[in-house]
């Protein structure tokens, strides 16, 4: 899985340089988002891999979902990713380009598990300490999971804070078993 990351870096980077130039780069965001779902499908796949469509009405039917179905530098660069058989890593593009559009934009996403609904209230106290911490301006994805069994864990960026009274319990048994 991360040969497809590493394979689709220098796409997401180019769509980012280009987007940023352009001042396009929430577009560029969203016309990537939709690509990666439909590519993600199987039924679309089968069709974009069939050797009796052209390359031309592959990328036509691709920019039938965008609303700017004739944004020639986006059409260019679907060329480019079937020229070098990367169409199919649209998804892994589109996560990359996120990251580096966030990253350039001081934004990181805190993804939250709880084993409970946050109030909002104690939503807007982990971010103000998030952003404190992380010098970024914070953007809160919340999951319930009732297996954590109570307290928090929080992903962002590369760095996991694992309060939750399952991995509490989990290092007293090592702690136990030593």
């Amino acid at each position: 899985m991360s040969d497809n990351y590493t394979y689709a870096r220098p796409h997401a980077e180019a769509a980012f340089k280009t987007a940023s130039e352009d001042k396009t780069v929430a577009d560029w965001k969203n016309n990537l988002e939709i690509l990666s779902y439909v590519t993600d499908r199987k039924d679309i796949k089968a069709l974009l891999s069939n050797p009796k469509i052209s390359q031309t009405k592959s990328i036509d039917f691709l920019m039938s979902f965008l609303k700017d179905k004739k944004n020639e530098k986006l059409i260019n660069f679907l060329h480019n990713l079937f020229n070098n058989k990367r169409i199919f890593f649209l998804k892994e593009i589109f996560e990359l380009y996120d990251k580096i559009s966030s990253e350039f934009q001081n934004i990181s996403v805190a993804e939250i598990e709880t084993s409970y609904q946050l109030s909002s209230n104690q939503k807007s106290l982990i971010k103000d300490f998030l952003a404190k911490r992380f010098d970024n301006e914070i953007i809160i994805q919340e999951s319930i999971n009732r297996n954590l069994l109570g307290g928090i864990k929080i992903k962002i960026d590369d760095e996991v804070i694992d309060l939750s009274i399952k991995n509490r319990l989990e290092q007293m048994k090592q702690e136990l078993t030593m």
